[in-house]
C-alpha cells in the first residue's frame, strides 16, 4: 500500500501517502516529515524511514535527511533544492 500510518511525537496517529512525502529531516533529535505543506514530527529514526521507503524514489544525500527524488529541482556540492507545488525547500549538504 502507498499509505502508511505514522505515530507522531505526541502519540497521535497520522495517515500519509509515501508519494506525498517531500523530505524527512532529523530536527531536534526527532524526524520531521514534510508532507504537502505540513510538518509531522515523529520519534522514528532515519534508518526506519530508509527501510520503509523505496530507494528508487527516496535518496539520502546527507546523514540528516532523506529526499523524494520526484521533487528535487537542483543539487550542488553545498545544497539540495526541493520544489513542491510552488514552494521551495533547501537543505544544506555540508555542516
Amino acid at each position: 500500500s502507498s499509505d502508511i500510518i505514522v505515530q507522531t511525537s505526541t502519540k497521535d496517529d497520522c495517515r500519509i501517502r509515501k508519494c506525498d512525502i517531500i523530505y524527512i529531516a532529523i530536527e531536534n533529535r526527532k524526524s520531521a516529515v514534510y508532507v504537502d505543506g505540513r510538518r509531522i514530527e515523529t520519534n522514528y529514526s532515519l534508518e526506519h524511514w530508509r527501510t520503509l521507503l523505496n530507494t528508487k524514489i527516496f535518496a539520502q544525500p546527507h546523514s540528516s535527511f532523506l529526499v523524494n527524488l520526484c521533487y528535487v529541482e537542483e543539487v550542488t556540492k553545498d545544497f539540495v533544492k526541493i520544489k513542491h507545488k510552488g514552494k521551495e525547500y533547501q537543505r544544506k549538504l555540508i555542516a
